[in-house]
C-alpha cells in the first residue's frame, strides 16, 4: 500500500479535467431547476403574487396556474395612494376552474378597464424551465470543452 496522496479513484493528474458533475457551474444551476419545478408543481391550484404599489401604479410578479406573470397596472385616480409599499396576494383557484398544465409558451396583455390600464407578460413554467435548462446545459458543455482545449497535454 502506497503512502501517496491517492484519494480514492480520482487522482489529480496533469491534464485531467474535473468531470461535469463536479463542476461548480453544474451545482450552481441545480437550485434554479429545483425552484422552477417547485413553482410549476407546487402552485398548480393557486395563484400568488407580490405587488409593489407606487405613485405611478402597481408593479407585480405572480406565479401559479402553470404561469409566471410580470405586469404593471396604471390607474388614473388610484385608490391605493395611502397604501404604498409591498403587498402579497394568495388566490386559490375554484374547483370548477380547469388547470392548464401546458399553456402557451408566452403571451402579452394590454387592456384598459375603466380608468385602469394594464400591461402584462406571461411566460409558462414549462417554457421557462426549458429555456433555463437549455442555457444552463449549453453553458456547461461549452465550459467543459473550453477546459479540455486549455488543459496542458499529459
Amino acid at each position: 500500500m502506497s503512502k501517496g496522496k491517492d484519494r480514492g479513484s480520482f487522482r489529480r493528474v496533469k491534464g485531467l479535467i474535473r468531470p461535469w458533475y463536479r463542476s461548480r457551474l453544474f451545482w450552481l444551476g441545480v437550485p434554479g431547476i429545483v425552484f422552477l419545478l417547485f413553482l410549476w408543481i407546487g402552485f398548480l391550484r393557486t395563484v400568488q403574487s407580490a405587488c409593489w404599489k407606487t405613485e405611478n401604479g402597481q408593479w407585480f410578479i405572480g406565479w401559479g396556474d402553470s404561469n409566471i406573470a410580470l405586469g404593471h397596472h396604471l390607474e388614473a385616480a388610484p385608490s391605493w395612494r395611502r397604501e404604498l409599499g409591498f403587498e402579497f396576494f394568495d388566490d386559490p383557484l375554484d374547483d370548477e376552474e380547469e388547470t392548464t398544465y401546458l399553456p402557451r409558451a408566452f403571451s402579452f396583455g394590454d387592456s384598459t378597464v375603466g380608468t385602469t390600464r394594464s400591461r402584462d407578460f406571461w411566460i409558462s413554467n414549462w417554457f421557462a424551465l426549458t429555456l433555463y435548462s437549455s442555457v444552463w446545459i449549453s453553458t456547461l458543455v461549452w465550459w467543459q470543452k473550453r477546459k479540455q482545449r486549455r488543459a496542458p497535454a499529459p
